[in-house]
C-alpha cells in the first residue's frame, strides 16, 4: 500500500513550532485518567509539543478541589483499561462520574461551553459513548473476532467539521489499533459524515474486512465526532504514532522529518482555541 498526505497537510506538518510563551497564558488542557488507564504520559507529550499547558487529572482532583474543568479548555480521555473494564469497558469511569452530582455537573458545564473541545482515545471513545458526549444510540461492541486486536491499520480521514481533523481529509496513512470493544454499532440513522475516518485496505478501499478492519465495524469506520465539531472519539491511537520513529512502516513514497499527520491533529486543537 501506498500512504497519501496531501501536499497542504505537507507543509503545515514541517512547520509546527513549540510556542514559547508564559506560562500562565497558555491554554490548558486536562489529560484525564483513572486506575487502570495507560495511554497519559503519550498523550500530554502530544498536547505539550503544540504548546498547550497540560494536567494530569482523574476523579479524585475534581471531587477534592484540586482542579475544577471550568478552568481547561479541553479534556483528553486517555486509552487503556480503566478500573480493569469492569461491569465493561469503560463502565467503572462512567459511574464514578454520573454517579458523583458534584462532578457530573462539571462534566455538562464543560460539554456545553462553545469554547471547549473534547478527545477520546480507545477506552476514552467507549467513555465518551456512555456519556453521550457523540451523538446518542451509538455503542462500542465486542470485536467480531472476539479477541483483542493489536494492530498497524491503515485508515483514510474523509471532509468533515471536526475541529482536530481540519482540512485533513484524503489523508491515508497508518495508524495502531488496539481494543477488544471497538466495534462501532448505531441503534438508528445517524449521518455518516459523524464518522471520517474509516479502515482501508491495501489498495485504499473502505472495508469491513478482517483484519484490515480489526473489529468489524460496518462501512469501515473508527471514530465518530459531535454533530458541533466540537468532540472528536477514536478507536485508533493517534498519540502512538505522532512521531516517524513510533511507525513500523512507512510507504516508500512519504518522506517525513520528526512528525508524522497525526500530529495535526493537536495543532489544529491549539489554532481552534486560539480563534475561538
Amino acid at each position: 500500500p501506498e500512504f497519501k498526505i496531501p501536499e497542504k497537510l505537507l507543509n503545515k506538518l514541517h512547520n509546527i513550532k513549540l510556542i514559547k510563551s508564559n506560562k500562565n497564558n497558555k491554554l490548558k488542557v486536562a489529560i484525564f485518567n483513572e486506575e487502570g488507564s495507560n495511554g497519559e504520559n503519550e498523550m500530554a507529550y502530544c498536547f505539550l509539543e503544540v504548546g498547550f499547558d497540560v494536567y494530569n487529572v482523574n476523579i479524585n482532583d475534581l471531587i477534592e478541589n484540586k482542579y475544577n474543568l471550568e478552568d481547561f479548555r479541553g479534556i483528553a480521555f486517555v486509552g487503556g483499561f480503566s478500573f480493569s473494564d469492569v461491569l465493561g469497558a469503560a463502565y467503572g469511569w462512567y459511574f464514578s462520574i454520573i454517579n458523583n452530582k458534584k462532578i457530573k455537573q462539571q462534566f455538562d458545564n464543560f460539554y456545553k461551553r462553545e469554547d471547549k473541545f473534547s478527545f477520546g482515545i480507545c477506552n476514552g471513545c467507549q467513555l465518551m459513548s456512555l456519556l453521550e458526549w457523540i451523538p446518542k444510540d451509538i455503542t462500542l461492541e465486542t470485536n467480531l473476532s472476539n479477541r483483542f486486536e493489536s494492530r498497524y491499520s491503515f485508515v483514510k480521514i474523509q471532509k468533515n467539521n471536526s475541529i482536530m481533523l481540519n482540512n485533513m481529509e484524503d489523508l491515508e496513512f497508518g495508524i495502531w489499533t488496539a481494543h477488544k470493544q471497538g466495534r462501532i454499532v448505531t441503534h438508528n440513522d445517524i449521518d455518516d459524515n459523524l464518522f471520517p475516518i474509516k479502515y482501508i485496505d491495501d489498495e485504499s478501499n473502505i472495508t469491513e474486512r478482517y483484519p484490515y478492519n480489526p473489529n468489524g465495524s460496518k462501512n469501515g469506520r473508527c471514530c465518530i465526532i459531535s454533530e458541533n465539531g466540537r468532540h472528536l472519539a477514536m478507536m485508533p491511537h493517534p498519540e502512538r504514532c505522532v512521531l516517524k520513529y513510533q511507525m513500523p512502516w512507512l510507504s516508500n513514497n512519504i518522506k517525513l522529518d520528526k512528525y508524522t499527520p497525526w500530529m495535526l491533529l493537536f495543532k489544529n486543537a491549539l489554532e481552534w482555541c486560539r480563534n475561538n
